[in-house]
């Protein structure tokens, strides 16, 4: 008897604070890019809203990514057609730490190659045995993306998130598909700046 009260208190306190976590939009960790999300609504999105990504690059690996960010967005739940309600567009930039006058240099992308324009810099081939001490790998990019939603029919920006964050691997798909599993979970929500 004693124990199942005892049960009973201790899944009246840990459910809540399951069910909180799971709603969270940071319940998902980023493998691909640690950062931190921000997002505000703007105007009312519709309660079920059927997703159409807004691609202005129809080179084949912008439309591979864009794939990619698609399946995201379906692994958040959120239903993708070819005659949506809500537009999404996304956009960003990469910085690449170490070069440049002030340290880093910037490139500004207008669609999803955000992803790939972040190449994982290489080290050059070593040279001889006779240099032996350790050299430090490149730094990874940092990312920069917004992602703004608007509702068909309305030129207004209803909805806009903007995500940084660090690239930790080369993997380009990943990071289109986990983004895109992020804006989905997120979409239409208001987020304080949360880490991922």
């Amino acid at each position: 008897m004693l124990d199942q009260l005892a049960h009973c208190r201790l899944r009246r306190l840990v459910l809540p604070v399951f069910l909180a976590i799971a709603a969270s939009p940071t319940a998902m960790a980023m493998q691909s890019c640690n950062g931190t999300v921000a997002a505000t609504s703007l105007q009312v999105i519709p309660e079920h809203p059927t997703v159409g990504l807004d691609i202005r690059d129809n080179s084949p690996d912008t439309q591979k990514l864009a794939q990619r960010f698609v399946a995201g967005l379906r692994l958040a739940g959120v239903a993708v057609e070819s005659k949506p309600n809500v537009l999404l567009y996304v956009t960003g930039s990469t910085l690449d730490a170490g070069s440049g006058p002030d340290g880093g240099s910037a490139r500004t992308y207008s669609d999803l190659s955000v992803f790939s324009g972040g190449k994982m810099p290489k080290l050059p081939p070593m040279p001889s045995e006779q240099f032996r001490g350790s050299r430090t790998p490149p730094s990874l990019p940092m990312l920069s993306i917004k992602a703004q939603a608007t509702v068909s029919g309305s030129d207004r920006v209803a909805w806009v998130a903007l995500i940084q964050c660090k690239r930790t691997g080369p993997n380009d798909g990943k990071l289109a598909t986990e983004l895109g599993q992020l804006v989905g979970g997120i979409l239409g929500k208001r987020v304080e700046n949360t880490r991922l």
